[in-house]
């Protein structure tokens, strides 16, 4: 049996979720969006239409769909130097922000390739990504590069979890 919720019966279910206070209307409306996605452009990559100058290799394009369909988002990229994890990362995470279902990334770099990866982003994905600087608070910018040092010395960073976790998901990404 297939339920199938129309736009303007998501108003009075959010009237009707609002009346109770363990309901959250945001996670409803994402896993509403998540099941409408997975129905429809289940095996489809959408962010490539967006990437034209990006090739995937066989093996990444592989890791890729993996870690989209199989294991929702959630996996640890680890394989040889040079095989493409930061490509690999930057495919799953521009794949997540076209199909809105994150919206707060934190990167942890070591210090050494912050900048390498907030210019890659930039320029090979188009993710506007901005290196965290202790001159800014975390919540400055939705999609932050940071050093794991700076992120074990700051408190700030159990607030910006607790926080984005709360009104939208978050992704980490540990290089």
């Amino acid at each position: 049996m297939n339920i199938v919720i129309h736009d303007d019966e998501l108003q009075s279910l959010e009237e009707n979720l609002n009346q109770y206070s363990i309901s959250d209307w945001n996670t409803f409306k994402q896993a509403y969006t998540i099941s409408q996605m997975k129905m429809t452009l289940k095996d489809r990559l959408t962010c490539m239409q967006y990437l034209t100058d990006l090739d995937l290799m066989p093996h990444q394009l592989e890791a890729v769909n993996k870690v989209l369909h199989q294991m929702h988002g959630r996996a640890i990229l680890a394989d040889e130097v040079g095989l493409g994890k930061t490509i690999e990362a930057g495919v799953i995470l521009k794949e997540l922000m076209v199909k809105n279902l994150v919206k707060k990334v934190l990167i942890l770099v070591p210090s050494s390739l912050i900048r390498q990866w907030e210019i890659e982003l930039q320029q090979r994905f188009y993710i506007p990504a901005k290196a965290k600087h202790r001159s800014y608070p975390w919540q400055a910018y939705d999609i932050v590069v940071s050093s794991i040092d700076l992120a074990k010395k700051s408190l700030m960073l159990v607030r910006f979890s607790r926080k984005s976790m709360t009104c939208s998901l978050l992704m980490k990404l540990i290089d």
